[in-house]
Parts: structure tokens; C-alpha cells; sequence
């Protein structure tokens, strides 16, 4: 059975703006993964379970852990994967596994560890059947906010209404070789589109904007 993917977005209140977030499902055979669970996720249960109940719960990032709390009461008997940054960070969860280790998908969603980067630790994730690349914070692509809050903000990130890698991102490399390491095995992708859980998803000339990005930050 092919795999399929959906989205589910909502919005998270910062101090100056309101910031789209997004959570990614994806079935595979008879398992169902939801990505980054939004906070108050309950509210989207219809939608969450389109492709069927979750099985698999991941924070992708020592950031993306805020709707993890709702996801486990939503869905008790879900494997939990979490990222080495959050053992300690919450370590109020019992995670199942901590990523990359014992990925049982690899292969159909793969999934790429951002190295050098300790307290972020993202991981990456790519569904080959889909050519889609699912990032959390490596890319945003927030283009329709309002406000002075929000041009304040992603003017300064250098994320202000186009797709880049924030410079608060930039922030967390901690080793530049192991981090670059990371993103030659994106690049061996073939990438026909990217989620992000920030804005609008990438779903034309995929591959051209995320070299044009890696570029711009003197990454590649």
C-alpha cells in the first residue's frame, strides 16, 4: 500500500505574533506517524486521524515538544520517539526511543539527524514514495503574517515573508563540519517538495530553493 501524507496546521502565541505551525502524518502499511504534534491537538482529532489512529508520536526537535502532552493522553498505547536534546529537557516523558536509533522506517520516511547542534537536535525526515522533504525549524517559509510583531521578528531571523534558514537557527551550530556533514545527505535527495512547520510548504522548485537557501547562509 502506497504511503500517504497529510497536514494538520494551527497557530502558537509569541509575545509580538502569532506563529503558523503544522503537524505531518504519514501512513505506512499499518502504522500512522503524526510529526511535531500542535498544541491543543485534541481540537483537530477528526483531521489527525484521516489516514487512521496514531501509532507512532515524534518531537522532532528539542523545540517541538509543546502538543506531546495532548498527543499522549489522544493516544496512550502510541510509541513515543523523542530526540536526545529532550531526555533531559523533558524528561517527564517515558519516551519510547530516542531518534535516530531503532527508526523502524528507514527506507520509506527516513529519517536525518542534524548533527552539531545539541540543544536543537532536529531531525529530518524524507518520504521517498512523495520525494518530500519534512523539516520542523531548519526552514521557514512564513509569507503571509501581519503586523509589527511579525516584521520586527523574521526581519531580524532574515525569514521576513520568503523561505530561508533563520538566522536563530544559525545560532545553534555548535560544529559547523558535523552540522554541513548533515546536509550532504539532504542534498543526495531527490526532493520534489518540503513541508515546514513554519508557513507555507514548498511544493514547486523544491530543490532549487533549499540550494539557494543552504547558499545564502555560506552552508554549502
Amino acid at each position: 500500500m502506497k504511503e500517504k501524507i497529510i497536514t494538520i496546521e494551527s497557530q502558537l502565541k509569541m509575545p509580538a505574533m502569532q506563529l503558523p505551525i503544522k503537524s505531518t502524518i504519514v501512513s505506512i502499511e499499518n502504522r500512522t506517524v503524526l510529526i511535531s504534534p500542535v498544541p491543543h491537538l485534541k481540537k483537530f482529532k477528526d483531521q489527525v486521524e484521516g489516514l487512521g489512529p496514531i501509532t507512532d508520536i515524534v518531537a522532532p526537535n528539542g523545540f517541538h515538544h509543546l502538543g506531546i502532552n495532548d498527543a499522549i493522553e489522544m493516544y496512550p498505547d502510541a510509541k513515543l520517539w523523542g530526540v536526545p536534546a529532550l531526555k533531559t529537557k523533558r524528561s517527564d516523558i517515558n519516551w519510547s526511543h530516542i531518534l535516530p536509533e531503532n527508526w523502524p522506517f528507514q527506507g520509506t520516511l527516513d529519517v536525518i539527524p542534524l548533527l552539531g547542534m545539541p540543544k536543537i537536535d532536529e531531525m529530518i525526515f524524507y518520504l521517498s514514495s512523495e520525494k518530500t522533504l519534512i523539516v520542523s525549524d531548519l526552514f521557514f517559509n512564513h509569507i503571509h503574517g501581519k503586523g509589527f510583531g511579525y516584521w520586527m521578528v523574521f526581519n531580524m531571523f532574515g525569514t521576513y515573508k520568503r523561505f530561508a534558514v533563520s538566522k536563530f537557527f544559525m545560532k545553534f551550530i555548535k560544529n559547523n563540519q558535523e552540522f554541513k556533514q548533515s546536509l550532504q545527505k539532504i542534498l543526495a535527495l531527490n526532493i520534489e517538495k518540503i513541508i515546514v512547520s513554519h508557513g507555507e510548504d514548498v511544493l514547486e522548485n523544491a530543490k532549487e530553493k533549499l540550494l539557494m537557501a543552504f547558499k545564502e547562509r555560506g552552508l554549502i
